[in-house]
């Protein structure tokens, strides 16, 4: 009868084994650890990847429907000490110079051809930005994911040498959010990968896909973004980014139109 192998006569082919069987097991642990989990640092992570003092971006978004389709460049320039962003439109040539400005807690629309600076009341805030499939609050409200919610982890797993966790994020009930829950996966590093958006019933209606990492100005992030709504039509909206900096001086020139205020055309 054979004799068992002690610990220290294992074949390496048997030391590989139990190796690995160890790595699973504590990958397991660790999982059924996190789940139930805070996810608020996690979420939080994958936000201030992408914060800082100031940070100007150049974006690329193509607008895509069953019968046309749409491109827009965009330049954007935000101050958070001030509280201040502006994205100006380089093209379509005929919007050339439009730009959306925030302050605080407002949004403005500026044509420069009419000279004139239109508010975006809070009953415009769902509706779609520029014929997209972001909305007017995604850009007045980028930190409401973050901050209107609590996040728990749900699940995590291993992919491609990366840990991925999901995470549910459920209203605050004293937020003025306007989605049912969001379904987060974020990889451990704060990468975000995918946002789904639910809404009071439940129904998913919309699903932001993050890929194609890469390296800006030092950080780790998605250059690809598409925004699909749910259930799938044909339409959706690609937004690439071409270019992100952060912590750099801004001049005051581009917040000009926020400096002028108290136009007849303000609302």
């Amino acid at each position: 009868m054979a004799r068992p192998c002690s610990p220290g006569i294992l074949s390496d082919h048997g030391r590989r084994h139990m190796k690995k069987l160890l790595l699973t097991m504590l990958l397991m642990a660790t999982t059924a650890a996190l789940a139930g989990g805070d996810g608020a640092p996690l979420v939080e992570k994958a936000r201030d990847l992408q914060r800082a003092e100031t940070v100007l971006a150049d974006y690329r978004v193509t607008i895509v429907r069953p019968d046309w389709q749409r491109e827009i460049v965009l330049h954007v320039q935000e101050d958070r000490q001030t509280r201040r962003y502006v994205a100006e439109l380089s093209a379509p040539r005929k919007l050339k110079g439009t730009q959306f400005l925030k302050a605080d807690d407002k949004l403005w629309m500026y044509m420069p051809r009419l000279q004139r600076r239109v508010g975006i009341s809070p009953t415009m805030m769902r509706e779609p930005w520029m014929g997209s499939d972001l909305t007017n609050q995604d850009l007045l409200q980028a930190d409401a994911a973050v901050d209107g919610y609590t996040h728990d982890i749900t699940g995590s797993e291993q992919v491609g040498g990366h840990t991925i966790h999901t995470i549910r994020s459920e209203p605050r009930a004293d937020a003025a959010v306007v989605w049912g829950h969001l379904e987060q996966r974020i990889r451990a590093d704060g990468v975000p990968l995918r946002v789904d958006y639910y809404d009071r019933d439940g129904t998913l209606t919309r699903r932001i896909t993050f890929t194609e990492p890469r390296d800006f100005d030092g950080r780790t992030l998605p250059s690809r973004w598409r925004i699909t709504p749910m259930p799938e039509s044909g339409s959706h909206t690609e937004v690439q980014v071409e270019n992100l900096r952060f912590d750099v001086p801004l001049t005051e020139g581009a917040f000009v139109q926020l400096r002028k205020g108290g136009r007849k055309h303000d609302s």
